[in-house]
């Protein structure tokens, strides 16, 4: 019926849009009411169709927009392209900036103020950068990153990331990292009850992971490896600035302790202004942040992996060996680090010798304390 009549159809939901760029809309969709020319009324061909479809139609939210002025549908302004309205994305700008400055976003309502979950906020910075970047992507246009909103997002990311935790926050240089000091921590809790409760016959751990994913990449620049966590490492202030709330626990870079940490080592050392050689179980940086290089053992380098018993590293799976190199990214001959993470480490974590990580987690608990020494003493954040 909409091609017939020159109109474009969208439906979303219950939510029916025609529109034409004909000079007269098709009376068989909308005509104006005789008596007011500003009251539109839906066409007969269009009410039949929707009541053989099993339907009614909602006369009190018939409405036609003219091309001169603000025409929406669906919660979005689509005059001459697709963007979210200014009022929504001022709303949910104001949210973040009582979230940055008082530690919780909520909006002011005849002088009280509503609560708004930290998941409705980053559900709508979500949105806003959807369309967004769907209209970037059909427009070919300016980088998104130099937009208002992607500014906005990203600095809500990090503030939960980074500056707003509840826990102190470990970031490895990938996914695999995690796997193995969450095992670590599961075996080794009596060790180390600073580090990991047992409640019920469950462990809770007292750490966050940093979790690599979509948003960090995209919004972060956080994908994993040495050289992300150098840039982070070199632009952290900058990235923290502007927050007035949180900060209360540490953020742990950790990092592996061999030739491909060179220039990680190197700006760390730029900004302590000192030379940094990794032999020091842990290094604070500024505010809440601290690097703690993997534990040499007597090496002269050290990656995560050579915490783990040397025969582990020898575990044959599905007829491969573990390539740690990633000499053959094919994988025909050899599994990668991921697949050992969590293929062989995972499962069989009960089963694991978890010793050789006691002097990183030594060092991680040494961190705990050293930043909740420089809160007593008000020399952090």
């Amino acid at each position: 019926m909409a091609a017939r009549h020159r109109c474009t159809y969208t439906r979303y939901v219950d939510d029916l849009s025609f529109s034409t760029n004909e000079r007269s809309f098709p009376r068989a969709l909308a005509f104006q009411d005789a008596s007011n020319p500003h009251e539109w009324l839906a066409g007969d061909a269009l009410v039949k169709n929707i009541f053989r479809s099993g339907f009614k139609l909602n006369n009190a939210k018939t409405r036609v927009q003219y091309s001169s002025s603000r025409q929406d549908t669906t919660g979005l302004i689509v005059n001459k392209k697709v963007a979210v309205p200014e009022e929504f994305y001022h709303a949910t700008r104001a949210m973040c900036h009582n979230l940055f400055n008082h530690g919780f976003a909520f909006v002011a309502k005849e002088g009280v103020s509503k609560p708004i979950a930290d998941a409705v906020v980053r559900g709508k910075l979500s949105y806003i950068h959807h369309v967004r970047s769907t209209q970037n992507k059909l427009e070919n246009g300016s980088p998104l990153n130099a937009t208002a909103p992607f500014r906005l997002y990203q600095k809500y990311l990090d503030y939960i990331s980074f500056y707003g935790i509840s826990k102190p926050l470990l970031i490895g240089e990938g996914v695999t990292d995690t796997i193995y000091i969450k095992a670590a921590l599961n075996q080794l809790a009596g060790k180390f009850p600073n580090l990991v409760d047992t409640v019920g016959g469950k462990k809770e751990h007292k750490l966050q992971f940093f979790k690599y994913g979509k948003s960090s990449r995209e919004l972060m620049g956080l994908s994993g490896g040495t050289g992300e966590l150098k840039n982070l490492l070199g632009q952290y202030r900058k990235r923290i600035g502007g927050f007035n709330f949180g900060g209360s626990q540490p953020v742990i870079i950790l990092i592996d302790n061999d030739d491909g940490a060179k220039n990680f080592f190197a700006t760390l050392g730029g900004i302590l202004k000192n030379t940094v050689t990794g032999a020091d179980p842990f290094y604070y940086v500024y505010s809440n942040l601290y690097v703690v290089p993997i534990p040499t053992t007597g090496n002269a380098v050290a990656a995560i992996e050579g915490l783990f018993d040397p025969s582990l590293l020898t575990t044959v799976y599905e007829g491969k060996k573990l390539d740690l190199k990633n000499k053959e990214p094919d994988g025909t001959k050899f599994y990668s680090k991921h697949t050992f993470a969590k293929s062989v480490v995972r499962p069989n974590q009960n089963k694991i010798d978890f010793k050789g990580f006691d002097p990183l987690l030594l060092a991680i608990g040494q961190v705990m304390d050293d930043y909740a020494s420089r809160l007593a003493a008000g020399t952090a954040p």
